[in-house]
């Protein structure tokens, strides 16, 4: 699926795995800078990088590093929205 302003349009949150990529979307659409988000963002509180190393073509050993780093940050987020839900 290619990227547009529209479908950028219709999001409410666009999750990224490295900063060139947050790059990329705003100059396709500026209005949409609010609405990025590092994947990693939440993994600087268990003391890790918030960029995620894109893995295209690159070795295996990079897709399943990769593979890991996005399971822990989708777990960092989701713990920090049931957290968020929780607190209101």
């Amino acid at each position: 699926v290619q990227v547009t302003p529209e479908l950028l349009a219709e999001c409410d949150v666009v999750f990224v795995m490295e900063k060139r990529h947050a790059d990329a979307l705003i100059e396709l659409d500026a209005e949409a800078d609010e609405k990025i988000v590092l994947l990693g963002a939440h993994m600087r509180s268990i003391g890790r990088r918030p960029e995620i190393e894109d893995p295209y073509g690159r070795p295996r050993e990079i897709y399943e590093r990769c593979f890991a780093q996005i399971s822990q940050a989708v777990d960092q987020v989701k713990n920090a929205l049931v957290y968020r839900a929780t607190d209101t």
